[in-house]
């Protein structure tokens, strides 16, 4: 046979399946993902050295937004800028973390830390006074965009009452009604102080009420550990909740057992939590 014409008949296959393969990858509806990593923490304004919180958010690698409560308000700033200093992200050679912050609470305020390289601000924080009362902590949310992107979501701080039962059910049950009328997606983190009994698997009125509506979905890690450290309680008092998630939209979350390990004058005495998204596009 013909060495010519043996050489053009082995081809043939091979280029049968390379344009093969190319009309199949142009017709595959080929998506990306984004990713949004965030940290949920009760630093305790009362019982802690801010030079050791400083620390501690200065190790953490990664994240895009943290949402601090228990936060006195002249550490604001040191606190937004050890998160920058220890991002781990693209933006770490020359990292821009903003921050908002409440004004109710007194020493104990809130405030939302995030990279404002990925991340822009649309319009002024909001608090939700009308779920405050006296010297407890109002609702504290602000609306992002990924740059570049039409992606839009809004990122809540709670920390509801703790020794009055009646003011944190009616907290709940006015967050739920508020999440009803959302049309983006939220990420709301913070300490909520359901004591969710992580033997009995339970909560209070309030960790009941919040789900009213079901418009609330509590981001559930995969294993509970007590988010305070206290030996009286076994329960889980921190959590990541989401309301207005599309399909689009994929999170999960984990308690961090080794920030801190222990409750002391130094350390907070909560455990942070991570919660994970991937955003499809």
């Amino acid at each position: 046979m013909d060495s010519q014409f043996n050489h053009k008949i082995t081809r043939f296959p091979t280029l049968f399946f390379l344009t093969a393969l190319i009309s199949l990858l142009s017709t595959l509806n080929l998506t990306a993902q984004r990713r949004l990593l965030v940290l949920s923490w009760n630093v305790e304004s009362g019982g802690n050295d801010k030079h050791t919180i400083v620390k501690r958010l200065a190790d953490f690698e990664g994240y895009d937004i943290y949402g601090l409560t228990e936060v006195r308000a002249s550490n604001f700033q040191i606190y937004a800028d050890a998160a920058a200093a220890g991002e781990g992200s693209k933006n770490s050679d020359d990292p821009d973390f903003q921050f908002v912050s409440g004004t109710t609470g007194g020493a104990d305020r809130m405030m939302i830390i995030y990279d404002n390289k990925r991340f822009e601000k649309i319009g002024d924080a909001v608090e939700l006074d009308n779920l405050n009362q006296g010297g407890h902590r109002a609702p504290l949310f602000c609306k992002f965009k990924f740059r570049g992107t039409d992606i839009e979501f809004i990122v809540m701080v709670n920390h509801l009452a703790r020794g009055n039962e009646n003011l944190r059910n009616t907290q709940a049950t006015g967050l739920a009604e508020w999440a009803e009328d959302q049309t983006v997606p939220v990420i709301a983190l913070g300490d909520y102080n359901f004591d969710y009994d992580i033997d009995e698997g339970v909560g209070n009125t309030g960790f009941e009420n919040m789900k009213a509506g079901n418009h609330w979905t509590w981001l559930k890690p995969d294993r509970l550990y007590q988010t305070q450290l206290s030996p009286k309680f076994h329960s889980v008092l921190d959590f990541i909740y989401t309301a207005k998630m599309p399909n689009t939209w994929v999170g999960s979350s984990r308690i961090l057992i080794s920030h801190p390990s222990v409750d002391n004058d130094l350390e907070s005495d909560h455990r942070p939590i991570e919660g994970h998204f991937y955003i499809t596009e």
